[in-house]
């Protein structure tokens, strides 16, 4: 959802099937007055948020207070780019990750995963910035990636977020 401010929220959505999705009132985040909604993140006004994607974590060594993963493009302590946030349900104890984002932040909605192909995070991104062919449909690479950002490069790209790198 959207606001005045510009703050988007995250809200819950659950589903046994994939098709069918109910939205239960979580009772976290005042909202106009009320906490009668399904939001979880970000927990007050303290975030300018532009929303996030949140994934169950597969890895097999993520530790239980992580069970839940969401990147974000986020202002937080006046940093903005992308943010790793883990919870424990989804619904509580969002937090981020680390004090810095992951990487320069995304103009669309990016998703990330556990990838066990590779062993490692990934996140899809679609991302202003350097590339020597601004017409390739090759991957970005993380290393591309940086603050140097130029309009006229729009790169889609995956890789794993700084954090996890090797």
């Amino acid at each position: 959802t959207s606001d005045a401010g510009c703050i988007q929220r995250v809200c819950l959505a659950a589903s046994e099937d994939g098709v069918a999705f109910r939205k239960p009132f979580v009772h976290k985040i005042a909202y106009r007055g009320s906490t009668a909604n399904n939001i979880v993140w970000p927990p007050d006004g303290s975030v300018a948020s532009y929303g996030g994607s949140a994934f169950v974590d597969t890895n097999p060594a993520a530790p239980p207070s992580e069970r839940f993963k969401m990147v974000s493009t986020s202002t937080i302590d006046g940093k903005q780019g992308l943010w790793v946030c883990a919870s424990p349900d989804g619904i509580h104890g969002w937090r981020e990750t680390s004090s810095v984002p992951a990487m320069t932040g995304s103009d669309t909605k990016d998703v990330a995963f556990f990838d066990h192909a590779i062993g490692k995070y990934a996140v899809y991104v679609r991302y202003y910035g350097p590339a020597s062919d601004p017409h390739s449909t090759a991957p970005v690479q993380c290393g591309q990636l940086g603050d140097g950002l130029v309009p006229s490069h729009r790169r889609i790209g995956r890789c794993a977020p700084l954090s996890q790198r090797t």
